[in-house]
Parts: C-alpha cells; structure tokens; sequence
C-alpha cells in the first residue's frame, strides 16, 4: 500500500509545506524525483521523450522510480 502526506502551510509549525511518500518498494530502489519550474516554452527530459511546453505553466514536481517513465506521485504549483 503507498500512501501520499501533504501538510500545507497552516498546519505546520514553522509555516514549511510538508510532502512525503511512501510506496512498497523493494528497499534500495531509487525514487527519483522531478521539478519542473513555471514558465514558457519549458522543455522536460523524460526517460524516453523530450516535451516543449510552448505556453504558460505552473511549477511541478513528481517521484517515479528510477526505470518508470511517469510519475507516481506529483504535485503542482497553486497560484
């Protein structure tokens, strides 16, 4: 079983957002994790494809093991 933990701002103690996951793994196995920042006409290297974002997009970040092609889990930016 995974499970995903988000805690906002408002709910921890220093105003940090907290982001954790846990996935049934065998142990050792990399998670890699993704960040994607906002912007325009972004590219994102993928495993095995390239992607040109040619307009405005929010920040993401997600995990996905190391020989996965798409995430897991992944969140992105709240404006």
């Amino acid at each position: 079983m995974c499970d995903v933990l988000v805690a906002l701002s408002d709910a921890t103690k220093n105003g940090s957002i907290v982001f954790g996951k846990h996935s049934d793994r065998p142990v050792g196995e990399c998670q890699v994790l993704n960040f994607s920042p906002a912007g325009r006409n972004t590219q994102i290297d993928f495993s095995y494809l390239k992607l040109s974002i040619g307009r405005e997009h929010l920040a993401a970040m997600g995990c996905r093991p190391y020989w996965c092609w798409g995430y897991e889990s992944g969140i992105n930016e709240v404006v």
